[in-house]
């Protein structure tokens, strides 16, 4: 699958949460952040995944060594 399509469906968390919910999303994130030693995090961006939509195992070298993902689909509506 073609990555190209996965990143035409992207934006910064921070231009589709308010203010106020994404201050407490980034908050929370450094807090786990600092649990397992991250002193930090990079701004977090927001992407929807559509039928045929994937993502493959890739580097992202530039933003370090590790990612996380914090999805917003219902249990129900979730599959691998």
């Amino acid at each position: 699958a073609s990555q190209t399509q996965y990143s035409l469906k992207r934006i910064q968390a921070s231009t589709l949460f308010n203010d106020t919910t994404y201050e407490a999303l980034i908050n929370d994130i450094t807090s786990l952040a600092n649990t397992i030693g991250c002193t930090s995090t990079t701004p977090p961006w927001t992407s929807i995944y559509i039928n045929g939509d994937s993502q493959n195992f890739h580097s992202d070298a530039t933003h370090g060594p590790m990612a996380w993902t914090y999805s917003l689909t219902l249990d129900e509506h979730y599959s691998s």
